[in-house]
């Protein structure tokens, strides 16, 4: 899998539960393999055995939701995610808020979305896109001191992250904070020339202050 050699590690992940299928772990990659190769059904199956196995299984609720948000089903995703993140021994639940908040948005309920996006950043301050995603939302209803915070926080943690730095750039020009939305437009033509971002950029950089 390191290799990215999908199909080699498809095989070995088989034989492995061949020879132990109380084997949580190589269920729990079988079940990854099948995600990445777009075989939700088996993928689910797999992930079904690991909460056979451990029923606790907090990492295996979430790829679950993840596959039922693959295949449409969002109001089981958003169970499987509560699953999750019933279990408090689970280290990285920042990323099941991310996940919920992304099923929000595509039921166009942009208010949960924005709560489960808040909630990952309590957890996990530099998690870099619900910061992105709680930032377009605050946009859009024209908070713009925490768009600001939000899109700050996106491209800290990822200096190469062109939409972010866009996106920023609008929101300083909103704020008044010319120098500023100048600096992150050079960013961007920086990060991404010859894209629709660095025309606009451009365009914005060119005009007189």
């Amino acid at each position: 899998m390191i290799d990215q050699q999908v199909q080699q590690a498809y095989v070995e992940f088989q034989k492995a539960v061949e020879i132990n299928p109380k084997d949580r772990d190589a269920h729990y990659a079988l079940g990854h393999v099948y995600f990445l190769k777009g075989s939700f059904n088996e993928a689910e199956r797999e992930f079904r055995r690991v909460i056979k196995l451990k029923s606790d299984d907090a990492a295996a609720w979430n790829y679950l939701g993840k596959v039922s948000e693959e295949q449409g089903k969002n109001d089981a995703a958003l169970e499987y995610y509560d699953r999750a993140l019933s279990f408090p021994q689970y280290p990285t639940p920042d990323l099941v808020h991310y996940n919920k908040g992304k099923v929000y948005l595509k039921r166009a309920q942009p208010e949960a979305a924005l709560r489960e996006f808040t909630a990952a950043l309590r957890v996990n301050p530099t998690h870099v896109l619900a910061a992105f995603e709680a930032g377009r939302i605050y946009e859009d209803l024209s908070a713009v001191p925490q768009a600001t915070a939000a899109y700050e926080i996106a491209v800290k943690q990822a200096p190469n992250f062109a939409e972010a730095y866009y996106r920023l750039a609008k929101v300083y020009s909103r704020a008044g904070k010319t120098d500023q939305a100048r600096d992150a437009y050079r960013k961007v033509v920086e990060l991404a020339p010859g894209s629709q971002w660095a025309e606009d950029a451009n365009a914005q950089i060119a005009r007189p202050q």
